[in-house]
């Protein structure tokens, strides 16, 4: 615990997630903030997984993080706070999704690779992404860009760890075919 203004204790980032959650839920920013340096990268890619792209992307995990702290007051503690985060942040992603423009699925950004073509290829990755059925995408991300273990992607998931590696291998193999790789 750390010391707060008028000698209140707030918990730290060794603080157990029950401990911040409690401590968030009734107004201490501190522990909220610290709630979210741990599970940052997960709450990331929990929207990654609705919305590829960088931009769009920022404002749904502004809004995750607003649905996430509004609704720490009713975390009954049923799941991880890990696993409850990143449903919040899902369905949040989900709802910002529906008020994007849809993009055209059939036109393929050229892939050209080289240093002075990062954007293009970024979006090639993108519209790749969005080509992936969206569990084996969200198996994908979850494991590149959040550094899940495939146990705890199947958690989330609720599947078996053998779905999970199916699910990343087959993701990786198609992004190879759309991006025209061997």
């Amino acid at each position: 615990m750390t010391p707060r203004a008028g000698g209140q204790r707030t918990p730290g980032d060794g603080a157990a997630d029950d401990e911040l959650v409690r401590a968030a839920s009734h107004g201490d920013h501190q522990a909220f903030a610290a709630l979210i340096r741990r599970h940052q990268r997960l709450i990331d890619a929990a929207c990654a997984t609705v919305i590829p792209a960088a931009e769009e992307r920022r404002d749904a995990v502004q809004e995750a993080l607003r649905d996430i702290w509004r609704g720490l007051a009713s975390f009954r503690g049923e799941a991880a706070v890990s696993t409850w985060m990143y449903t919040v942040a899902r369905r949040s992603s989900l709802r910002s999704l529906r008020r994007l423009p849809a993009p055209d699925p059939d036109r393929a950004p050229s892939v050209d690779p080289g240093p002075e073509n990062a954007v293009a290829t970024r979006e090639a990755v993108r519209w790749a992404l969005g080509r992936l059925p969206g569990d084996a995408r969200e198996a994908l991300l979850l494991h590149t860009q959040a550094g899940l273990s495939m146990a705890q992607i199947a958690e989330l998931q609720i599947v078996s760890v053998g779905t999970v590696k199916s699910r990343v291998s087959r993701a990786r193999q198609t992004l190879r075919e759309l991006l025209g790789e061997s």
